[in-house]
């Protein structure tokens, strides 16, 4: 392993390709439980971060926790561009790792532009963003 490849990716290199989809979304899922001071095993793979309560700084710690994991700095959006577990394990295994099946996409952002327009961005404005993004779907403003 480099220096810079963590203990999961490690994982994931040597697990069966057929096997590294469900590690990789039980180690996200785990990340997702610890944000929500929940066990793991009850989040769905299905189910939306906002459905579940995610507000705007949980996105941010959670976006920071699954980088950490995975070795890779993600994009501040990650949590809306990719709203649940299967999405964003879909999108880290192909686009941030390269070992998916890249003729068969299993995830789809939300907003592919979005990520360009927030990239600029300091923390806090990410966090407003984020925010204002959050009550839109919503439907508070």
């Amino acid at each position: 392993a480099s220096p810079a490849e963590t203990e999961l990716v490690t994982r994931l290199r040597a697990a069966q390709p057929r096997e590294r989809p469900r590690l990789l979304q039980d180690a996200i899922r785990t990340q997702l439980g610890q944000v929500f001071g929940r066990d793991a095993a009850e989040l769905s793979d299905d189910t939306g971060f906002f459905d579940l309560g995610m507000d705007s700084l949980m996105a941010v710690e959670f976006r920071n926790r699954v980088s950490k994991v995975l070795g890779h700095k993600l994009p501040a959006t990650v949590a809306m561009q990719y709203p649940n577990i299967r999405a964003l394990a879909g999108y880290a295994m192909e686009e941030v790792l390269s070992l998916g099946d890249t003729t068969t996409p299993s995830h789809a952002p939300q907003d592919g532009g979005l990520e360009k327009e927030i990239a600029s961005l300091c923390d806090d404005s990410v966090t407003s963003a984020l925010e204002d993004e959050l009550k839109k779907v919503l439907g508070e403003e």
